[in-house]
């Protein structure tokens, strides 16, 4: 049997079940699209960079695209380095400020979508993990 190292044909029956159950959830589907993931991304990043008005936060709140915005702002950040950037879930912080320096980027739990799950799932399984390899 030869390995297939692109994971096509796994990757696109994933996406359809996902897409299926996702579905069958309605308005109760808990996976981000990647639509919603980097409209969270970039709402979050300009609240980083201070860019992101009380007002502008205020009004935002009120569209129900946005009506979670005081709740992804809290539990959500974005890490960068260089041209890389990710949304994350945001780190718990000692209330004493002892920290210096952010933690390190493998530390983070990095906030997967639709679009992007097979290959998170499959990264973190290939090589250490004994159904990492598919082959076909």
């Amino acid at each position: 049997m030869m390995e297939n190292t692109d994971h096509s044909s796994h990757r696109e029956l994933f996406a359809k079940l996902l897409k299926e159950a996702e579905l069958s959830q309605g308005d109760n589907a808990c996976m981000l699209s990647k639509e919603d993931h980097d409209k969270i991304q970039q709402l979050v990043l300009r609240e980083k960079e201070g860019s992101l008005s009380t007002m502008e936060k205020t009004m935002l709140a009120k569209q129900k695209r946005f009506s979670g915005i005081y709740k992804w702002l809290k539990k959500y950040t974005v890490v960068t380095a260089g041209d890389y950037m990710s949304l994350v879930f945001r780190k718990e912080w000692d209330s004493d400020d002892k920290h210096t320096t952010a933690p390190a980027l493998e530390e983070y739990q990095v906030v997967s979508h639709t679009d992007r799950v097979f290959d998170d799932i499959l990264h973190i399984h290939q090589g250490d993990h004994p159904k990492g390899t598919f082959c076909c």
